[in-house]
């Protein structure tokens, strides 16, 4: 990942930094218009500015709402919250050795957007369920 023209933006580059981004758990959405996104949970190897977001948008999946990488706001309820759809929901950190582990629920705007979807297959309603109800721990 590296930068783009000078702008704050970023952008995956074989002349970037090394960058990883794991994708640890997909389920596929549709509002009732029939709009489809996906919602995804993510782990990072290492932390590049902007790094989901360039890797999501460089995939072809940008992220809901972020225009600077090309999301639009297409999901019925995303416009309301008029921010990007990404949330950190946990932190760990090591202080003097003892280690911190934080887990934050999704802010209630968030919440809002998942409530105008359904999963499109089964196996997606567990994950999509849990992060209607609490922070998910990865």
């Amino acid at each position: 990942v590296g930068g783009v023209d000078g702008s704050p933006r970023s952008a995956v580059s074989p002349d970037g930094r090394p960058s990883c981004t794991e994708v640890l758990a997909v389920c596929h959405l549709q509002d009732v218009a029939g709009r489809q996104c996906s919602l995804a949970g993510v782990l990072l190897h290492t932390g590049r500015l902007h790094q989901i977001r360039a890797h999501f948008a460089a995939s072809g999946h940008p992220l809901i709402g972020d225009a600077a990488y090309g999301g639009s706001v297409s999901i019925v309820g995303s416009g309301r919250s008029g921010r990007t759809f990404l949330h950190s929901c946990r932190l760990g950190v090591a202080i003097a050795g003892d280690p911190i582990d934080v887990l934050v629920p999704l802010p209630s705007d968030l919440v809002e957007v998942l409530a105008g979807v359904q999963p499109v297959a089964g196996e997606g309603r567990p994950l999509w369920c849990g992060w209607l109800s609490a922070p998910v721990a990865w």
